[in-house]
């Protein structure tokens, strides 16, 4: 079925696909200003397409880790909900296109992200782009990659140093 309907673009008539909608944002976050940063511009650009954004974070497995104990993989997922819904709240004018999720990583982070849109429909990811010092920009940067070659919709990377008030 063909839901393109003809629409005027620099005095053109071009093909617009009714279908294509971004309705379901997702933002990772590992709580970082840089992904605060990115969550207020997906939160920002939901708010002006009349979309939603979800908070996602992900939660490395605590117990492949000998110093955890399985009560702290609770606590942990706990208190990253906390902080979700903190983020969620702190504008309470688009309180309402904001939904969290927390994750108990099995997987990899990237992995991790991947899955999560997948079951939650996203249209779009929200990354932040930063800095980082060698080793942890190595990290970064195939974090980053993995989601960007296996993720289900497009990922925008927000640069911001660019936008930090986003």
């Amino acid at each position: 079925m063909n839901h393109a309907s003809p629409v005027k673009s620099n005095g053109k008539t071009v093909a617009h696909d009714e279908s294509f909608r971004l309705k379901t944002i997702l933002a990772p976050m590992d709580f970082s200003e840089n992904a605060l940063a990115a969550f207020r511009y997906a939160r920002r650009l939901a708010a002006n397409i009349g979309g939603k954004v979800i908070a996602l974070n992900v939660v490395e497995n605590p117990l492949v880790y000998p110093a955890f104990s399985p009560g702290d993989q609770e606590r942990i997922a706990s208190e990253a909900q906390r902080r979700l819904y903190e983020a969620c709240q702190a504008n309470p004018a688009n309180a309402d296109n904001a939904e969290t999720m927390v994750r108990i990583g099995v997987d990899s982070v990237a992995e991790e992200i991947v899955l999560a849109a997948r079951d939650v429909g996203a249209d779009l990811i929200v990354l932040a782009a930063c800095h980082r010092a060698l080793l942890g920009r190595t990290f970064f940067a195939d974090t980053v990659d993995k989601i960007a070659r296996h993720a289900p919709c497009p990922v925008l990377m927000i640069p911001v140093d660019q936008y930090p008030e986003a």
